[in-house]
């Protein structure tokens, strides 16, 4: 009798620990605590945890901000990842847009618009799929992200989704673009490179590549009897960088030299129609400079982050793989730039050929600085890069003359052909344009300036269309001590209302004129406080090099911001607020 209630009363222990477990487990789940992330104006709870993103099989890490889910749809930082997948990704910061371009398609993207525009037609993101937005884990640092899958089919790619992983699987389409690239050889492939160079004599004609490798860089050498410039082309998924040289050819039509060096694997050659065709595939970023040799045209390849950077000997240029605008001056010996809008890494590149001497790069809060030492014949402009010439500027002189006065450019936002944001009433009419609220505003802060002694430049002072460039190129050669642009906030939701001032983290003077301007419109208005915001992504802050803000002065697209907005009172106190903001700065 004994043993049968022994064993009942473990039967009913056993049964109590079951279920206190399974209580615990239920009030455990339910006190979850949740992330925090920030979009809408907001933050959010967020419970999805975390979601992994692999691409054409290659595990995309660190990305700036993690890939999140919003309505069952996941969302990815746009430029990371579709840059990822060989994509160029343009930010338009007058529309806040950004563009997708890859193999002749294109997508156009608007933070917290529905309508996308495909190749040209319009093609609105259906409900419950999350609008383009930005999205961070705090207001200060936020990333354009966009719905993976709604993108990324739309151009072509394959999206998948495995539930055990919590992983987004985008992979390209099976293509020939290798063999558009490089097609298949018609002549010998060679493995080896031959141990005797042969040296053609007429212009144009290649003879053999061969290949060296050092502890720090891998040498291709084309054989050639005269100097040709290539075209310099870079692929990724995978990494190779191509080389076209016009009006050349190879004795053969193609084929394979393998290398095994720090950054090249192997080195690829063909002829094309009108020109002969160089791949080099890489295992790592590279950085090519294409200098000439004994043994006849030599790309040096080393590894490196600054891939953007290219010296062509035969050219005697150092330039980018795209436009930069920056700030010159004739240096000792060479020529330096500042540049706002281009990142790079610190590095010393060591040329010696007798045309430059070295590249130096350095970073500062004021940007990104590269000086070309060798020759003070050197000069820098954004289309042709650092290069000789026999009539160089000596200085960037500013076109205004500062009289002895602080100068500010005040920069009314869109303009002509660029409306800007527009205010619809309930009845969908246009009633309202962001530029010409920006254009009287803009006026009227200057003239409150004017009146105190201050020098005031326009970028524009009627309904003109005004490039980003050119706003930031005017603020640049003028010298200015600030620049100010002002603007209207937009967002589909309609009951998001208030005033937001964005700055320059990297200036101390910039951040505190925007403080400044932002505590001034609160206490001035009744609009509703948003913050000031690090603004770096904006083209006109990155690029100025004077400390500059840009002031988000009310919703457009909110009814009673837009009152505030439309009305000469309201213009008038968010004149004066801004002015008296940069009086308070200056002063």
């Amino acid at each position: 009798m004994s043993n049968i209630v022994s064993k009942r009363g473990e039967a009913v222990k056993k049964t109590a620990f079951i279920v206190f477990f399974v209580i615990a487990m239920m009030f455990a789940a339910f006190n979850v605590s949740a992330a925090k992330i920030y979009y809408n104006d907001e933050y959010h709870d967020y419970y999805a945890g975390d979601i992994h993103l692999t691409v054409n099989g290659k595990p995309i890490e660190n990305l700036p901000m993690q890939p999140v889910v919003i309505n069952d749809y996941t969302m990815v930082p746009v430029r990371e990842v579709f840059e990822a997948l060989g994509c160029e990704v343009i930010w338009h910061d007058d529309t806040c847009r950004v563009e997708i371009k890859n193999n002749g398609n294109s997508v156009f993207v608007k933070i917290g618009d529905r309508n996308t525009v495909i190749n040209d037609e319009i093609v609105p993101i259906s409900e419950p799929q999350p609008l383009p937005m930005l999205i961070g884990n705090s207001p200060e640092v936020l990333k354009s992200m966009v719905p993976i899958r709604f993108v990324a089919e739309k151009l072509g790619y394959d999206v998948s989704w495995e539930d055990s992983t919590r992983t987004v699987f985008v992979s390209s389409p099976k293509s020939s673009e290798d063999e558009v690239i490089i097609g298949g050889s018609d002549g010998e492939n060679n493995t080896k490179p031959d141990d005797e160079v042969v040296m053609p004599e007429k212009e144009g004609e290649f003879g053999t590549i061969s290949v060296e490798s050092d502890d720090t860089f891998d040498y291709i050498y084309i054989a050639t009897r005269y100097g040709i410039s290539p075209t310099v082309t870079r692929y990724t998924n995978p990494e190779r960088i191509v080389f076209d040289f016009e009006n050349a050819a190879f004795p053969q039509m193609g084929g394979t030299v393998e290398a095994d060096g720090n950054c090249v694997d192997s080195v690829r050659y063909a002829n094309r129609e009108g020109f002969a065709r160089v791949v080099l595939d890489v295992s790592c970023k590279a950085q090519a400079m294409i200098l000439s040799h004994e043994k006849g045209i030599l790309i040096r390849v080393q590894k490196s982050d600054n891939t953007q950077l290219i010296y062509d000997a035969f050219k005697q240029q150092v330039y980018f793989d795209k436009t930069y605008v920056g700030s010159g001056k004739k240096v000792d010996n060479g020529y330096s730039v500042t540049f706002t809008s281009l990142k790079l890494q610190n590095q010393k590149i060591k040329i010696d050929d007798g045309i430059i001497y070295e590249i130096i790069i350095t970073n500062s809060a004021l940007g990104c600085n590269i000086t070309v030492d060798g020759s003070n014949k050197l000069f820098y402009t954004a289309e042709k890069g650092f290069h000789k010439t026999d009539n160089p500027i000596v200085d960037n002189k500013p076109v205004i003359d500062k009289d002895g006065k602080k100068v500010i450019v005040i920069d009314a936002g869109h303009g002509g052909t660029d409306p800007g944001a527009i205010g619809y009433d309930k009845n969908g009419k246009a009633v309202a344009y962001e530029s010409h609220i920006n254009l009287a505003i803009a006026l009227m802060v200057g003239e409150k300036l004017e009146a105190n002694g201050v020098k005031v430049i326009y970028t524009r002072n009627n309904d003109t269309y005004i490039s980003l460039m050119e706003r930031a190129e005017l603020a640049n050669t003028s010298e200015c001590d600030f620049f100010v642009s002002i603007h209207c906030n937009s967002i589909e939701k309609g009951d998001v209302k208030g005033t937001q001032v964005y700055y320059h983290p990297a200036s101390e003077t910039g951040t505190a004129l925007a403080e400044s301007i932002y505590d001034n419109i609160l206490d001035m208005t009744n609009l509703e406080p948003k913050n000031t915001q690090n603004g770096s992504h904006l083209y006109v802050i990155r690029t100025t090099t004077s400390p500059a803000v840009l002031v988000e002065t009310a919703f457009i697209s909110n009814e009673s911001d837009r009152k505030f907005l439309t009305s000469k009172d309201g213009q008038a106190k968010m004149a004066e607020a801004i002015a008296k903001g940069i009086l308070e700065t200056i002063n």
